[in-house]
């Protein structure tokens, strides 16, 4: 092992750097929730980043029939009011589906954008597409 610099460290050295994690506890101990706004129905729509917990079950939702409702799920699981409190429940899926794709889609991406989770742009090929193609 060695430092930036290059010199050798044996065994019983250690770096001396503040902004490097010792211990679990310093994750668990960090609040890591983000909150962001999002105009949307004329309004401002306040959403909340995904814990891990909540996006691998939205994940796994998406491996079933449930995937046909994957951006309302995620929507539901973000939407909070203006104490952080969660708003959406998975009973409000069918009212969502008779609202506004495009005011849905706008919140959908700012929150996938939030939680660092990329998406497929409209005019890229599919990965379909590449294989046909190349």
């Amino acid at each position: 092992m060695a430092t930036e610099d290059g010199t050798a460290l044996n065994d019983q050295e250690t770096i001396t750097n503040p902004g490097v994690v010792e211990s679990m506890d310093e994750i668990f101990e960090t609040n890591d929730v983000e909150y962001d706004t999002i105009e949307a129905w004329g309004k401002q729509v306040r959403i909340v980043s995904l814990n891990a917990e909540d996006f691998i079950e939205w994940q796994e939702a998406n491996d079933t029939s449930a995937k046909k409702t994957a951006g309302i799920r995620l929507f539901i699981k973000c939407i909070v009011n203006s104490k952080g409190q969660h708003i959406g429940n998975p009973k409000d899926i069918e009212k969502l589906k008779k609202k506004s794709v495009r005011e849905i889609l706008k919140v959908v991406k700012q929150i996938l954008k939030m939680n660092g989770l990329e998406t497929k742009k409209a005019d890229e090929p599919t990965e379909a597409e590449n294989q046909k193609n190349g």
